[in-house]
């Protein structure tokens, strides 16, 4: 079998001092003892890599000189006041219930990443100033208050047998500017209550946010 021979290593130029040619050997131990003392080419570490557009997360410079990553934040601060009554307007709330109901609710509230600025009411319904989560629907989390808590105040009596809130509910926005004026209005729920009905105040609160109701349906 024949094989063609490798081409033969192209010998390197040997320059000229002017005196003469220089040796082979000589000039090649000047060429290696060059090589070896020329230094690395530096490589950038993937941590040392630009940032801005493509190059990862900013680095940005804090207050007192020190730097951290700058992370991607989602915030919101949504105030809802939001009413809703017994079924039929019963009045199964009495007093002597209504702290351990209203703390219960903040509570659930609190669980569900939705704080609440203030819960209260009289014997046949409630009204809770929160804020609302930027994940979730406020109709999901009416849900959960009610579920949550129908279950558990049937746990306080045999009296709470039948009890049960009903369908609907009623979820009003807050600026924060009147969130105060809010929180006072729900304190003063029995007060408030003397001289007015649930359904007085109601129909009052859909009006004043311009909401179209029936009434045929709007007590459920």
């Amino acid at each position: 079998m024949w094989v063609r021979d490798a081409a033969p290593e192209k010998a390197e130029a040997v320059p000229d001092d002017g005196l003469g040619t220089l040796s082979t050997t000589w000039w090649r131990a000047i060429r290696n003892s060059q090589r070896s003392t020329q230094p690395a080419p530096k490589v950038r570490s993937p941590s040392a890599q630009p940032t801005g557009l493509g190059g990862g997360a900013k680095n940005i410079l804090s207050p007192n000189g020190a730097r951290y990553p700058q992370v991607p934040q989602s915030l919101s601060r949504i105030l809802v006041h939001v009413v809703f009554s017994t079924k039929n307007r019963e009045p199964f709330l009495a007093v002597g219930c209504q702290c351990e109901l209203h703390a219960y609710l903040a509570a659930t509230l609190g669980k569900i990443g939705c704080p609440s600025l203030r819960v209260g009411g009289v014997e046949d319904h409630v009204h809770l100033l929160l804020g609302l989560s930027r994940t979730h629907a406020i109709a999901d989390v009416v849900e959960a208050l009610k579920t949550s808590s129908s279950k558990w105040i049937k746990t306080k009596g045999s009296e709470f047998a039948g009890f049960h809130w009903q369908s609907g509910y009623g979820a009003f926005s807050v600026s924060q500017s009147h969130a105060d004026r809010v929180v006072a209005y729900i304190c003063n729920q029995a007060r408030h209550h003397q001289a007015t009905t649930f359904q007085q105040e109601y129909r009052r609160l859909l009006e004043r946010y311009h909401i179209a109701y029936d009434e045929r349906y709007v007590w459920d």
